[in-house]
């Protein structure tokens, strides 16, 4: 059986941990590396979470903060780690390799600047999730009452991820948003 895991919160509790936890074995990270191996996982998704309470005009910075965990104490210390630059690399994984790819949940760290997703998918973002429960500037979340679809730029998002071969990440989306995606 090939287990792929597409969510974990790794890259954001090593960004608020700030160099107390190891991905190798630290038991307050929910996925470890000794984990990965014991479970079997063949492609494990990372994710970059901002939370809401960061400033906008901080919230780029607290994502590439985290893609650099990703580099520096995912992929540099774990060399059976690999990072999954297109689809068709995952089946060419060897025995013992796991691949990694890079998530964002939630376009707020982006704001309205498609480039940083040109930055964020050179840099292993292989997913796209296009809001966290509430309302930004793509769509409205599964917490808004209004259950607006995508904006202008949500669709521009959706068409760049299609694009690019990305996944559009319908977690936390409007009910209004989720079937619009899949028209696009």
């Amino acid at each position: 059986m090939t287990i792929i895991d597409l969510h974990c919160d790794v890259l954001m509790k090593l960004a608020d941990g700030n160099g107390k936890y190891s991905f190798t074995n630290s038991p307050e990270l929910d996925v470890n590396f000794e984990r990965l191996k014991q479970g079997g996982v063949k492609l494990q998704a990372f994710a970059l979470f901002v939370y809401p309470s960061v400033p906008s005009d901080q919230q780029f910075q607290a994502i590439l903060d985290q893609v650099h965990y990703f580099y520096s104490e995912i992929l540099a210390k774990h060399p059976e780690m690999k990072l999954i630059r297109k689809w068709s690399d995952l089946p060419n994984l060897k025995k013992g390799e796991i691949g990694a790819i890079l998530t964002l949940e939630g376009v707020d760290a982006i704001g309205n600047d498609l480039n940083k997703l040109t930055t964020l998918h050179a840099l292993g973002m292989r997913s796209v999730g296009l809001t966290w429960n509430s309302a930004n500037l793509a769509a409205d979340g599964v917490a808004e009452a209004r259950n607006g679809g995508l904006s202008r730029f949500g669709r521009s998002v959706v068409g760049w991820c299609n694009d690019h071969s990305l996944f559009v990440d319908v977690s936390h989306l409007s009910v209004a948003g989720f079937w619009e995606v899949l028209e696009l």
